[in-house]
């Protein structure tokens, strides 16, 4: 029953994880050359869902510092998952101004936690299911992929 359970968490991890790279690519479909769709600004609206999804992404990484709170890597990587979280903050405050420069910063935060996530792992090893290191680097090329898009296509 137990294997089952995880079965399922894992496809709904799975299913929800590519999901969320669906907000990406429709505010880059609905960018045009003054970035609004139906009154609302397309690029302030991927700034502030990417900065959501680094702060979600810096939450996990506390879940990674709290289940090795006795290691010496807990406390850089709970205090990168603050910088790293302020680097969101810092994308909705430039944007849409600085657009570019938010996509780059965003782009730089999301680096920087999957580096975070495999040095750790690599330290460490891995108290998630074995999918999930898969799924992460599938997501933050997919996230990557989306940004560097952003990027080219603004004017």
């Amino acid at each position: 029953m137990e294997n089952r359970e995880s079965t399922k968490t894992i496809a709904l991890m799975s299913w929800l994880g590519y999901l969320g790279l669906v907000p990406f690519a429709l505010c880059i479909a609905t960018f045009t050359a003054n970035a609004d769709f139906m009154g609302v600004n397309t690029r302030l609206l991927f700034l502030a869902y990417s900065a959501i999804i680094l702060s979600f992404l810096c939450g996990i990484l506390w879940s990674h510092a709290l289940a090795y709170a006795t290691h010496k890597l807990s406390f850089p990587i709970l205090l990168l998952s603050n910088l790293i979280c302020l680097m969101g903050w810092l994308v909705i405050i430039i944007a849409p101004e600085q657009f570019r420069l938010g996509v780059v910063v965003a782009l730089v935060g999301y680096v920087c936690v999957w580096l975070v996530e495999r040095i750790k792992l690599n330290a460490l090893g891995d108290e998630f299911p074995k999918d999930y290191k898969r799924l992460r680097s599938h997501l933050t090329v997919g996230v990557a992929v989306a940004h560097i898009v952003a990027f080219a296509g603004a004017h």
